[in-house]
């Protein structure tokens, strides 16, 4: 059984087709219909038998080796997850009932993305506002879009100043992608994107999306670095993107449940396990447990660049975050393969020899390569030949190496071939070459001259950096009602509460609002303990709803 036809799915369905006998029979079992389509056009020239099925796996129970699925539980012999990256859905109780119409939610497959971001954009045409939650590479590209949709072809600065913001992207880091990107280029990208007609709100996490008189939706924000300071955007459209709010390199031994606020989570064949919490951790077999294996961006995978016999008999590193097409396809193969042989040596020796790699477009005319690990509290050194081409290479200084362990490579539009560059320093990168060697590499495939070595630490905290550690189990980094541990953030909150000033969904403009704003938070504090937790929205569901209307409006 194969969850998941994307690309990492795909890739071991071509795999398993070609190399099964022909009395091997395979599930492919995917939510999204053009994931579903593609394994039926795949399907046909298989030499085993192949089925494709159009549902959704909730859980996975290892020991017991079932998945169950809306239709019912299924009995397999081996499976892979294959699912990719889980959707950033907010956690209950963040959205009212009555905002919930305008609040989409990407990562939930091809088709639901594709429409959500069309979606947007027809908004912003007619006038509307839209606001992007999150600091990923799909956050900042769709905000882009957005403003590009709104805006003539030719309009000047001037009146993208005049007319306000298209689009606001609000995420908790101090820039967008803060946990891969040095934050000298995520200040340039956020500036790109302002020049271009969008709010950037740094630092902020949200609170609580409320519905509006009218349609739409109210943002609530508080500012991750004091939680007093809040604030609220009105939204025509709100689009959850998500980001990676947390240190994406683990090392591979961690394999306990406190790990799952870090973005990955672990497998036992004791209990059933939910998917869509986060990457799951695989050995360099890329088994997950007994009888499962996992890929692409379904796995945290281990990961080993330096080429020297001390660092390669050293823990590899397990990375928790996108790891790219090419990353996926490989690790997909290598998965697809061990799943008909059960060969686990082909298997390690494929992904010891594949490096995380990222091609992406940030949108602003800007694209960017992130090669290897890439960790923003990391030290980095950045490497400019003027202001097309930066290349950051960042060290590890936690043994006595510190050689290279990852790179970022930012261009501006068109600026020579990306993919070649990205290749040129995987292959730099795994041959323990200097920083200055890396950075070489880089520009000679870019052909953008001879580059400026400059050095850059980092400065600032882990919270500055990536965004705060959120303590409520219940909440995610960029969803989240934790105003921190600290005693002076509590007797700021206690005084303000006493004084009538309440912030957010509860804000109250008169003395008298105050006085019953105050006895209903109070109320609602009490039937908050006894009161049953209210249940997780089905945001597939509802993306399925939507999609089964339009067509049915298309019809008529």
């Amino acid at each position: 059984m194969i969850v998941g036809c994307g690309v990492g799915g795909t890739a071991a369905l071509k795999a398993v087709s070609t190399r099964a006998p022909p009395q091997t029979s395979l599930l492919v079992v995917d939510s999204d219909p053009a994931a579903v389509a593609r394994c039926r056009a795949l399907a046909r020239s298989a030499q085993s038998s192949v089925s494709c099925l159009r549902d959704r796996v909730a859980s996975l129970h290892p020991g017991q080796q079932t998945l169950k699925t809306s239709a019912g539980d299924i009995t397999y012999g081996r499976c892979l997850l294959a699912s990719g990256s889980p959707a950033p859905a907010p956690p209950p109780g963040f959205v009212d009932h009555g905002a919930r119409a305008a609040v989409r939610v990407l990562g939930l497959g091809e088709t639901h993305d594709a429409a959500a971001a069309a979606e947007a954009e027809a908004v912003a045409r007619a006038g509307g506002h839209v606001v992007v939650l999150g600091g990923s590479r799909r956050a900042t590209a769709l905000v882009a879009d957005v403003c590009a949709a709104s805006r003539p072809v030719d309009a000047t600065a001037d009146c993208v100043a005049e007319e306000g913001p298209a689009a606001t992207l609000i995420f908790p880091e101090a820039t967008p992608l803060g946990a891969r990107l040095p934050k000298a280029l995520g200040r340039r990208l956020a500036r790109r994107l302002e020049k271009r007609g969008a709010s950037v709100l740094a630092l902020n996490q949200v609170r609580h999306i409320g519905a509006a008189q009218g349609g739409g939706a109210w943002v609530y924000l508080g500012r991750s670095d004091d939680p007093m300071k809040t604030s609220r955007r009105r939204a025509d459209l709100v689009v959850v993107a998500g980001g990676e709010h947390f240190a994406p390199q683990l090392p591979t031994m961690v394999r306990r449940d406190t790990a799952a606020s870090l973005g990955a989570v672990s497998m036992s064949a004791a209990r059933p396990m939910i998917l869509g919490g986060g990457p799951v951790y695989v050995s360099e077999e890329l088994a997950a447990c007994q009888s499962v294996l996992s890929c692409g961006d379904a796995a945290a995978t281990p990961c080993r660049l330096r080429a020297s016999p001390l660092a390669r008999s050293a823990a590899a590193i397990s990375l928790a975050a996108e790891a790219g097409n090419w990353h996926a396809q490989a690790t997909g193969a290598a998965a697809g393969a061990a799943l008909v042989d059960g060969d686990a040596a082909a298997a390690a020796s494929i992904v010891d020899e594949v490096t995380p790699r990222l091609v992406v477009d940030l949108g602003a005319g800007v694209a960017a390569a992130f090669i290897g690990r890439c960790d923003a509290t990391l030290e980095n050194r950045a490497s400019d030949a003027g202001k097309a081409a930066t290349v950051a290479v960042y060290v590890d200084r936690s043994d006595e190496l510190a050689s290279p362990v990852g790179a970022v490579v930012f261009v501006t539009a068109g600026v020579g071939d990306l993919a070649a560059a990205a290749e040129a320093v995987d292959d730099t990168l795994r041959m323990g070459a200097s920083i200055e060697a890396v950075a070489a590499a880089a520009f000679a495939a870019l052909g953008a001259g001879e580059p400026g070595l400059r050095h850059a630490r980092t400065t600032g905290s882990r919270d500055a950096r990536l965004g705060p550690r959120v303590a409520d189990r219940a909440s995610s980094v960029l969803f989240s009602r934790d105003g921190g541990n600290g005693e002076v953030v509590k007797d700021r909150e206690s005084k303000a509460f006493a004084r009538g000033w309440l912030h957010g969904p509860d804000a109250a403009p008169t003395e008298a609002m105050t006085v019953r704003a105050n006895a209903e938070s109070a109320i609602r504090r009490r039937a908050t303990v006894t009161a049953p937790r209210e249940p997780a929205v089905d945001w597939l569901e509802l993306a399925d709803r939507r999609a089964e209307a339009a067509a049915a409006a298309s019809c008529v």
